[in-house]
């Protein structure tokens, strides 16, 4: 608590600076916790000691699911939507074998090692539920579904809309969430059959176009008006993983944003997989 305490206040998360901070307040901390708090308490060795203790699992996901119940708990926070998603810090560091900073595929700077960040948080709140720090060289692809069962197992309800990008749309995720009664909204990635079917549903939409017969999608904005946010149709296709004992129909929402023109494709270039709750075998 003393530590939460100072990167609040101080706005400081480096372990190096607490003790430092200790000293001038060890007796009044001592008097508010009716124990002897003494600076070498807070030293940066022994706080690594502890945060190297909390991070393991069996350890770390027990706190996770208790803070994420007393907070969803206490604020009533809505859960029916989670956003996942990974991102990477790089940095000047050495890199060693085994080590979380690695050389990987990076949007940033592929000549600097970094680490990988992948995180389950409620939409549109942005408050984490679930967090991973993992080796940067890491695929994202492997990286949702440990998440995504924590994430479950802790809120322990069904019919979750979970979100993210098109690595999250691999069969083995989207299947591991539909097997769990949950629903799941991510962009395809324009490989595979995707790709192949692209052109055939881009002249589809066009044609639903000017027939006039697209869903139209609307959101409230921040001013609280109702304003267009897409339009488009969806096609079905089946798909399966296997051995899976379920398999079931898959939605392909293929989305034009009138405020995104493309020249010639008219803004089609947005396809989600998507699954919706009636349609659970």
């Amino acid at each position: 608590m003393i530590w939460l305490a100072y990167i609040l206040t101080e706005g400081d998360h480096r372990k190096v600076t607490v003790e430092t901070y200790i000293k001038g307040m060890h007796h009044t901390l001592s008097r508010l916790t009716a124990q002897v708090i003494e600076p070498l308490d807070f030293s940066d060795d022994r706080l690594g000691h502890l945060l190297h203790h909390l991070s393991q699992p069996k350890y770390w996901h027990q706190i996770e699911r208790d803070l994420n119940a007393r907070s969803i708990e206490v604020y009533a926070l809505s859960q029916d939507v989670i956003r996942c998603d990974a991102t990477t810090v790089s940095g000047d560091h050495e890199v060693t074998a085994g080590g979380l900073l690695q050389f990987g595929h990076s949007k940033d700077d592929p000549t600097r090692p970094q680490i990988k960040v992948m995180m389950g948080s409620l939409d549109p709140l942005g408050m984490p539920l679930a967090t991973d720090v993992l080796a940067g060289e890491r695929a994202d692809d492997g990286l949702y579904i440990p998440v995504i069962d924590r994430i479950r197992r802790g809120l322990k309800q069904s019919g979750l809309l979970f979100v993210g990008d098109c690595k999250m749309s691999a069969l083995d995720t989207r299947a591991y969430i539909v097997g769990h009664q949950h629903m799941y909204l991510s962009p395809l990635p324009l490989t595979g059959a995707t790709a192949e079917a692209m052109e055939a549903w881009i002249t589809a939409g066009v044609a639903h176009s000017e027939a006039g017969t697209l869903a139209r999608i609307f959101r409230t904005n921040d001013r609280g008006h109702e304003v267009l946010a897409a339009e488009g149709y969806e096609v079905e296709r089946s798909c399966g993983v296997p051995g899976a004992q379920r398999h079931g129909r898959n939605g392909c929402w293929c989305c034009d944003r009138p405020c995104m023109p493309n020249n010639r494709l008219r803004g089609w270039k947005h396809v989600w997989a998507m699954r919706r709750k009636n349609w659970l075998p």
